[in-house]
């Protein structure tokens, strides 16, 4: 498959990123915010973010995790994404989960591996099978492998959102 080169840090991007963002999304969007967004909104969210060098308001979906006022979201191939690169310093956000609107503040979290595998039990509590995928084994009682863990915040970017009001589901 081709791709095309993120310049700043050299890496391929796969076309199909490309072509979901442009052909799905779009699709997404609307349904998120409509009565039917049950059929999506257990696992999707839209998160809307301003631009940090354009100031710009974009609004894209994104998958989540959230436990009480902590919402999760993993950028997973986080290099060939540059979405989470405008919460890096933190930022004010609106979600929309559920049908509902909720404002936190998001930070994208590149560098503190014990926040970054606090986010990741927390998004492998909603999605355990993501467990293979990310390289952390479980004990039978589903627990994440402490050492896998570790490995894989070393790797990998998450973005914590703490949300302002307080939950009303979890």
């Amino acid at each position: 498959m081709t791709g095309r080169v993120n310049r700043e840090r050299g890496e391929r991007t796969s076309l199909v990123f490309g072509l979901y963002n442009r052909i799905v999304n779009p699709v997404v969007r609307p349904v998120l915010r409509s009565p039917l967004h049950r059929l999506l909104s257990g696992g999707l969210m839209l998160l809307t973010y301003r631009g940090s060098r354009t100031g710009r308001s974009y609004t894209i979906p994104v998958q989540y995790a959230r436990e009480g006022n902590t919402v999760i979201a993993y950028p997973g191939r986080a290099a060939g994404k540059t979405w989470w690169r405008n919460l890096a310093g933190g930022a004010d956000v609106t979600l929309r989960i559920k049908g509902r609107d909720l404002r936190g503040h998001a930070v994208a979290v590149t560098n503190d591996r014990e926040t970054i595998a606090d986010g990741l039990r927390i998004w492998l509590r909603r999605f355990p099978s993501s467990a293979r995928r990310l390289g952390v084994a479980r004990d039978p009682d589903g627990r994440p492998d402490p050492q896998d863990l570790a490995r894989a915040a070393e790797r990998i970017v998450i973005v914590r959102i703490e949300l302002r009001e307080p939950p009303a589901d979890a």
